[in-house]
């Protein structure tokens, strides 16, 4: 596969761009990367992954040549409450870049998925590492954005829960045109983190498409069912239990009851 060299020498992100037609996983090359000594804002792109993952270590479908692919390093000098974030600004980046090259409008689902049309066309996985002293060492900040994925690509168990760009356009973008415009979209997120943040929390916030609905959400080791009611200031989803009272959630896992 044909790739362009999209190192961005003046940028804080992508100063280094390392392509593969296949890896394994970008986000493990980025954390190989980062044990190495590699710089903040080095970012791996792939063709196909052999060992995607998405939350909770759950695979990610990675088909080669049908998405884009890629894993940033940071090396932020913020608390642990500041990094979580992370995922959400990113989520925001992600629909900005992609409505800049589609036209399209997209949504977000709590906490890490692009939503198009209802449907999940994109996951982000951020992995921290901490130094023996618990204090943050660095974050390889994941990206997968389905983009020519059919229906036959994802099969009975994900096509009716996930899409790609090609299902809603008759020419996708190309994966270099889409990791252009999502460097583009996290420089200018890494230069605002994690200051900007009421620029990024009252868009988040009006994309997210829960607000209103039902939940399903784990608690104790249960499926719990509730409503979500708001994105609170610090990105945690305020919820309302079924036997009354509240909860906000900062973990675990989210599903839209449809």
């Amino acid at each position: 596969m044909s790739f362009p060299d999209l190192s961005r020498p003046n940028c804080q992100v992508g100063r280094q761009v390392f392509f593969h037609e296949t890896i394994d996983s970008t986000n493990e090359e980025c954390r190989r990367l980062a044990q190495a000594g590699a710089e903040s804002g080095t970012v791996v792109i792939a063709g196909g992954q052999t060992a995607g993952r998405g939350c909770r270590g759950r695979a990610f479908q990675s088909l080669a040549g049908k998405g884009l692919y890629l894993s940033v390093l940071l090396r932020p000098q913020v608390s642990v409450t500041e990094l979580f974030r992370l995922t959400p600004w990113a989520a925001v980046a992600v629909c900005r870049a992609l409505e800049g090259l589609t036209g399209l409008t997209f949504s977000i689902k709590w906490v890490n998925d692009v939503l198009l049309e209802g449907k999940k066309l994109c996951g982000i996985l951020t992995e921290p590492s901490f130094r023996a002293d618990n204090t943050l060492d660095y974050v390889v900040l994941g990206i997968g954005i389905d983009l020519a994925q059919t229906k036959e690509d994802f099969g009975p168990e994900l096509s009716p829960i996930a899409t790609s760009l090609a299902q809603h356009m008759a020419v996708p973008p190309t994966q270099p045109e889409t990791a252009q415009a999502l460097l583009t979209e996290l420089e200018r997120l890494w230069l605002a983190f994690p200051t900007a943040q009421a620029e990024y929390l009252t868009e988040y916030r009006r994309r997210c498409g829960l607000i209103g609905r039902a939940v399903n959400f784990r608690r104790q080791g249960k499926m719990v069912q509730g409503e979500a009611l708001a994105v609170n200031d610090d990105f945690s989803l305020q919820v309302r239990l079924p036997g009354g009272g509240e909860t906000a959630l900062t973990a675990g896992e989210v599903s839209v009851r449809l």
